[in-house]
């Protein structure tokens, strides 16, 4: 979908949601190289993962902050909202589970 499109990076490499998780479980995302993460053939994100010395990691993090404050400015959610509405979804997953099992 992004390639037909020539929307996928031709400078670093991407990666799938799924194996993306894969090398998280593994603890080995520190050797990831940067990448586009995808999932369902969409972009999902882009990990930016510093490999230089201390003055590279902090421009790097000076810049994704600055990126991140110029993307959240039209939309989205704290993580925190997100797990304070999750909690009420799940329990009435559950009194519908509940109320609908056989007594």
């Amino acid at each position: 979908m992004l390639e037909e499109r020539g929307l996928m990076s031709e400078l670093i490499p991407s990666i799938t949601w799924i194996d993306f998780l894969k090398v998280v479980k593994l603890r080995r995302l520190g050797e990831l190289k940067s990448c586009e993460v995808t999932f369902n053939g969409e972009h999902l994100f882009t990990a930016i993962i510093s490999h230089g010395d201390v003055i590279a990691s902090d421009y790097i993090r000076t810049q994704a902050e600055y990126l991140g404050v110029k993307s959240n400015i039209s939309e989205g959610k704290n993580p925190e909202e997100i797990l304070r509405d999750e909690l009420p979804e799940r329990q009435a997953r559950l009194r519908k589970v509940l109320s609908d099992a056989p007594v």
